[in-house]
């Protein structure tokens, strides 16, 4: 049957003596409309997941107005509304009482297992971990449209079929640490593996899974994860009845302390083959020394100085005429190891003008009393800007490389456009955007073909200069480099802003060349060819067995 769960007998429902309630009917038909299925098809416990989704959007809809609407307000950083918005989500989940349940049960299509009913109707569903999954996948949907398929949340999954579901020789971890939007950002690279293996195997050599840092057990093995089984075509994730080794990771946006956190995981996870090595992530995370090693490559980057508390406030003023900064006509004032946006803001300078030095001052004290140790400020570079009728946004190129050891390879990407009130601010955090290459962005800026090489050989010499700055440089890594586009009459000039060894916003990246959804087929070309050297010498294999527990 359609979307069973190994170990759980389905195919129980409780005698219907009423037809569900509207808004259940509603919701059966939005899940069957997302999960591509034809009228009148049955939907099983893996399912139900989506069912339960999809009313809770409805609720919210319902109480709060249209998502484009509610999206538009979110994307200027409405703080207030995201808080109405998971007020309303929770509140939605806790009506999914037993009343609910047994509605739920009544419909005609829906395929209940009658331990799950049982267990619904002696507590409430916002209790459970499924409670808490679905509060955070309604919450994406509510920031934006979903692009990889609906997830299917399973019960459990037997070695059986893990064996049969993910049938590649070897499998990679892309481990997570915040899990809104994590499944999103893992679908793509999934696919990418997925071209790659058809294309130059014929069959599937490499399983990709998403891995929360707190689905690891103590020997780092994978208790729940989030895949894709191509051979129905269902993105799902699951607990495992068995623990999951895995022979290579990459670690992706870790929230909070990822720095720290990244650490600890190169640590657990020593015998795994690496991606996105801890030592270029931790050179990446600093900003000012990421900008020093781009000079002495002889990369353009804009002028910087780093303002500590230890050298304290006098010493501003000097700081910022030693690095050439009080020549400029306005500077970007960032936390040195921040990320997403926070913290930034645009400011005039003049020289001559003590009052607009003063405001310097007051930004660079106001992150040190928020406990930003190091601030950096940098010249604000005249980048391409987007017309939208009287405003002009400022906009950033996100070009996504991949370092195989040798070389960078910058194979897609996206356009970050400012956004609300902060016209000169891309960050999405910020009110920023993020615009995809198949929406025609490149066209709208007028982008050549000559400056596109430009900003794409600038992002790949950048990567390659933090990489070959550490001694383990022949370690694979996908990177993010924020690129700016400035115009001259001598000719296109690409100045590097930073680079993130974590990179999000993958779900949004097109190839440069097709504008096709992707981010690195050659990433998994060249992770495959290490993992099969690995296996010959016999290193792969010592994954297999229990590590020292954490």
């Amino acid at each position: 049957m359609r979307g069973s769960s190994q170990g759980i007998a389905l195919g129980v429902r409780l005698p219907s003596m009423t037809e569900p309630n509207r808004d259940i009917i509603e919701s059966v038909a939005n899940a069957s409309r997302a999960l591509g299925l034809g009228p009148g098809a049955r939907l099983g416990m893996a399912e139900i997941g989506v069912v339960l989704e999809e009313a809770l959007l409805l609720n919210v809809v319902r109480h709060l107005g249209p998502l484009p609407q509610l999206r538009r307000k979110l994307a200027n950083a409405d703080e207030a509304l995201r808080s109405v918005v998971i007020g309303r989500i929770e509140a939605a989940l806790c009506s999914m009482d037993a009343d609910f349940v047994r509605e739920l049960s009544r419909h005609p299509l829906l395929d209940i297992d009658a331990e799950w009913l049982a267990l619904m109707l002696t507590g409430p569903i916002s209790h459970s971990h499924l409670g808490v999954r679905l509060a955070q996948r309604v919450f994406e949907r509510v920031l934006g449209e979903r692009v990889a398929p609906p997830l299917r949340i399973r019960w459990s999954m037997s070695d059986e079929t893990v064996a049969s579901e993910l049938p590649g020789h070897f499998t990679h971890a892309i481990v997570f640490g915040e899990l809104i939007g994590a499944a999103e950002e893992i679908f793509p690279l999934v696919l990418d593996a997925y071209s790659v293996d058809l294309t130059s195997a014929g069959e599937i050599r490499l399983n990709v899974i998403g891995v929360h840092v707190g689905w690891l057990d103590g020997f780092a093995r994978a208790t729940r994860i989030i895949y894709y089984n191509h051979a129905i075509r269902e993105f799902c994730e699951a607990s495992l009845a068995e623990p999951l080794a895995f022979e290579s990771f990459q670690v992706s946006y870790l929230g909070q302390d990822e720095s720290c956190l990244h650490e600890e995981l190169t640590a657990r996870l020593s015998s795994r083959l690496h991606l996105n090595p801890n030592e270029v992530a931790r050179c990446c995370d600093d900003k000012f020394r990421t900008v020093e090693i781009l000079r002495r490559e002889g990369l353009r980057t804009p002028k910087a100085c780093l303002m500590s508390t230890s050298r304290g406030a006098s010493t501003i003023r000097e700081t910022l005429g030693s690095a050439g900064l009080l020549a400029c006509s306005s500077i970007v004032v960032q936390p040195n190891r921040g990320t997403e946006g926070g913290g930034t803001d645009v400011l005039s300078i003049d020289a001559s003008d003590e009052r607009t030095l003063q405001g310097v001052v007051k930004h660079v004290e106001k992150l040190w009393a928020e406990g930003v140790s190091e601030v950096l400020v940098r010249e604000r570079i005249e980048c391409v800007r987007l017309l939208e009728g009287e405003v002009s946004r400022a906009t950033c190129f996100r070009v996504n490389v991949f370092w195989d050891g040798q070389r960078g390879h910058a194979e897609s990407g996206y356009v970050q456009v400012a956004g609300g009130d902060q016209p000169d601010i891309a960050s999405v955090s910020r009110g920023g955007s993020i615009v995809a290459l198949s929406e025609g962005i490149l066209d709208r800026l007028g982008i050549t073909r000559d400056e596109l090489t430009h900003i794409r050989c600038t992002a790949s010499a950048a990567v390659a200069a933090v990489n070959q700055e550490i001694a383990e440089s022949s370690q694979l890594g996908l990177y993010g480099v924020d690129v700016l586009l400035e115009r001259r009459n001598s000719g296109p000039l690409a100045w590097v802003l930073e680079i993130n060894a974590r990179p999000a916003g993958l779900s949004h990246s097109d190839f440069w060349e097709t504008r096709e959804p992707g981010v690195s087929p050659i990433l998994f070309e060249s992770l495959i060819i290490r993992l099969i050297g690995a296996c010959d010498y016999g290193k792969v294999n010592e994954t297999k067995g229990p590590e020292t527990p954490a």
